[in-house]
């Protein structure tokens, strides 16, 4: 007679399910375990990044290099100071004055009706001893501390840092006599901006008011054809300088002996200075739909008098 397996099958089924889901369910415990085990503690909720001034400023997206920063030069007060030339959601980077308050140069705040003054520098009549540190923090201050040095132009001299009252903040002062001026810098939010602000006033230097440079010279449209030079009607000889007095053109007409004829050139005529920008003058000259050229330059009377000849064009010639 044959025994019936039947029941003893469905005991072995039913004993495999039971190890598969205990097995199933040990799993999910234990990979539950695992994502308590590696998630991070939470942030204490009143915790909040401070940044004070005298610490050592890390990687920001303000902090780069000045090599591409606008130059700002002022030649009645004789200094220069660098730029970034893009604004950020803080400054707007366009300097501007106030020749009634001494204020020579300044970078704003931005998103105000009436933005602060982030940085700014004044050139002040000669105070003995500076602008002293305490008067230079008006709205009051309950603390006054010199927090090391910061180098200008070459020297270096104390930082006063403020702390307001009233605000979270703290505001940079630096005071120093110069050729018979005072000369004050003062910069607010330098708990938030201190890389920033250290990096222009790193910047800064005095230069000799009389100094003069071309910095550009081109004419505009134009192409260059075998090392001539053409332009078409509408063309303009463009020069940027500082400390210009006057531009004027000259030439030498093609033709026979034309250079030992005219060994100065002829006169086309003058520049015409048409704008300022940070310091920089722009001139410019229409020039006739005429021209051909052997040679061709521009003469500059600089702020001393003395006159500078550009390099020479060459070739210039107008085309239809």
């Amino acid at each position: 007679m044959k025994k019936s397996t039947t029941g003893f099958a469905s005991v072995a089924i039913l004993t495999v399910v039971i190890i598969v889901l205990a097995g199933a369910a040990g799993y999910l415990a234990w990979d539950k375990r695992s994502e308590v085990a590696i998630t991070p503690p939470p942030v204490p909720s009143g915790a909040t990044p401070t940044l004070s001034p005298s610490s050592p400023p890390g990687p920001t997206s303000s902090s780069v290099g000045v090599t591409d920063w606008r130059v700002y030069r002022d030649g009645a007060n004789g200094f220069e100071v660098k730029y970034p030339n893009n604004n950020d959601a803080h400054m707007d980077f366009s300097p501007t004055y106030d020749a009634g308050s001494g204020r020579v140069f300044g970078v704003n705040g931005v998103g105000r009706a009436h933005p602060p003054y982030y940085f700014s520098i004044y050139a002040l009549p000669l105070r003995e001893g500076g602008v002293p540190c305490r008067e230079a923090a008006y709205g009051g201050a309950s603390k006054f501390e010199f927090v090391g040095t910061i180098n200008v132009s070459g020297k270096a001299y104390s930082k006063c840092i403020i702390t307001r009252e009233l605000q979270e903040d703290r505001v940079l002062s630096v005071s120093f006599n110069y050729k018979g001026k005072t000369w004050h810098f003062l910069a607010q939010q330098y708990s938030r901006e201190h890389a920033l602000i250290d990096q222009i006033l790193s910047t800064f230097k005095f230069i000799d008011a009389s100094q003069s440079e071309v910095l550009s010279l081109n004419i505009v449209p134009s192409k260059i054809v075998q090392n001539d030079v053409y332009y078409k009607k509408g063309a303009k000889v463009i020069l940027t300088a500082y400390n210009i007095q006057a531009v004027e053109i000259r030439y030498v007409p093609r033709g026979t002996g034309m250079g030992e004829i005219y060994p100065d050139g002829k006169v086309l005529g003058n520049m015409v200075k048409v704008k300022n920008v940070d310091g920089i003058d722009t001139w410019e000259y229409a020039l006739p739909d005429s021209l051909l050229t052997h040679g061709f330059w521009v003469v500059t009377t600089h702020k001393n008098g003395a006159k500078v000849k550009s390099d020479d064009f060459g070739s210039v010639v107008f085309e239809e």
